[in-house]
């Protein structure tokens, strides 16, 4: 009996310890947030997006709803907004004090930033650069590339500066210039882009 006793306690002891390191760890864990998707009127949004931020938010399109997460929840930083907005479609870029919300097919049109080196950009910023090849031409280039940049994006070729020009997204960009710069280190010398044929005048009305 005294060693049943024994026994007893032990396991009873050794199950209170757990219990209680257990309730001590979920005490000291952070709890996990719960994001729930709503669908949230721009206007809405707008207004909140004010108080994140702290200046004034323009929208191209006064109606409308958009899904949205945990809108009244603690506040996004800027680039977990522009991330949410170009899953709706949109983005948002900063001019003359605003922050302008408008769809994303619209920002090749806008005066989105132009990168600069030294300066640090958001992953779901629109912007515009310039992307020059060393060994590869870049009209050829331009054919391989074309396909990962959205239609709502811009692609050009500048040949005689053997340059791309491109407007879309930062973190996309350099996704291209990752690709870029894999099809160069396939290149054992540099390429021999040739001159892009003028147009002939037409001749002149008598």
């Amino acid at each position: 009996m005294l060693f049943l006793t024994v026994v007893l306690l032990t396991t009873t002891s050794a199950l209170a310890a757990d219990t209680s390191n257990e309730q001590s760890q979920s005490a000291t864990e952070p709890k996990k947030e719960k994001y729930t998707i709503a669908p949230v009127e721009l206007l809405d949004l707008a207004t909140q997006a004010e108080r994140w931020f702290k200046m004034p938010v323009l929208i191209a399109n006064h109606t409308g709803t958009i899904a949205f997460t945990n809108l009244s929840k603690a506040p996004l930083s800027y680039s977990q907004f522009l991330t949410q907005l170009n899953l709706s479609g949109l983005t948002a870029y900063k001019s003359n004090g605003y922050i302008q919300i408008v769809p994303n097919r619209e920002a090749r049109n806008l005066s989105i930033p132009f990168v600069e080196k030294h300066k640090s950009y958001l992953e779901d910023e629109y912007v515009t650069d310039v992307l020059t090849t060393e060994k590869a031409c870049a009209a050829r280039v331009l054919a391989v590339i074309r396909p990962l940049v959205p239609q709502y994006g811009l692609l050009s070729v500048y040949e005689e500066g053997n340059a791309l020009i491109i407007v879309d997204t930062y973190g996309n960009i350099q996704r291209v210039k990752a690709v870029i710069k894999a099809i160069e280190a396939n290149l054992d010398e540099k390429e021999d882009c040739g001159k892009s044929k003028k147009t002939e005048a037409l001749p002149e009305k008598k």
